[in-house]
């Protein structure tokens, strides 16, 4: 399928602004189910400089500064991906039954261990700590030697039924935990409160950021601006190579 993306963000200020630092994340990557054909970042007023630079974890960023008065920022971002079918999950029994524990135990800290590089993504961020009140939340779905999909699956219905979708009710900087408290919030809310629960569990995760296509009704034009940006967590599992 091609997708054309248009993502436009306008800073309207209260009074002038003489100088601003920015970094943008807004160029989707190439992944095995998605490649970039095209895609273009205007913005406006111009900056006095601009600088793309890829991360430690391959999304690309670019840094752009203002250096005059400004009232308003335009930021705009287009971009043409073709996406394809996800690879099939390997249909092998034995990493379908790979219990959650044992995810957890291949990544249990233990001396002259290999080095697993997914390890990082166990660690708390400022954001989403390690914490015993996601621990609380998830046990209910990590039923003993369940396999770890089916238990991943059960959190994610979890946090569906137990927490209410409610626009404005958080910041873009609201702790998960606060999320959690209050039991609200928006789609990077509950991908936040996944990403805790999972790694309190001592489960790798991370947070991933993108575009939701919605479907209009039956008969009805695709309406522009009806979709969304969201966010979801990826999940790392310890399974071997693939040797096709």
């Amino acid at each position: 399928m091609l997708l054309r993306i248009l993502h436009r963000t306008v800073y309207d200020y209260h009074g002038s602004v003489n100088m601003a630092q920015h970094m943008v994340h807004l160029t989707p990557v190439n992944t095995g189910s998605q490649t970039l054909l095209e895609h273009v970042l205007r913005i406006h007023p111009e900056p006095a400089a601009r600088n793309q630079t890829v991360d430690a974890y391959g999304n690309l960023r670019t840094f752009f500064s203002q250096q005059s008065p400004h009232e308003t920022l335009t930021v705009e971002a287009e971009s043409l991906v073709e996406t394809s079918e996800p690879r099939p999950l390997p249909d092998s029994p034995d990493w379908q039954a790979l219990s959650w524990e044992q995810v957890r135990e291949h990544f249990r800290y233990r001396a002259k261990a290999p080095y697993d590089p997914a390890a990082e993504f166990l660690f708390a961020s400022p954001y989403v700590p390690r914490d015993d009140a996601f621990t609380a939340f998830a046990r209910p779905a990590f039923e003993p030697d369940l396999p770890v999909l089916d238990a991943v699956r059960a959190l994610m219905e979890r946090i569906h039924t137990e927490l209410t979708y409610e626009s404005a009710s958080t910041e873009v900087n609201t702790p998960a935990l606060e999320a959690l408290e209050q039991g609200k919030g928006v789609c990077q809310d509950f991908a936040h409160i996944m990403l805790g629960c999972l790694r309190s569990l001592g489960l790798p995760a991370m947070y991933v950021s993108g575009y939701l296509l919605t479907q209009p009704p039956p008969g009805k034009p695709r309406l522009i601006g009806a979709d969304a940006s969201h966010a979801w967590i990826s999940l790392y599992l310890p399974l071997p190579p693939d040797e096709s």
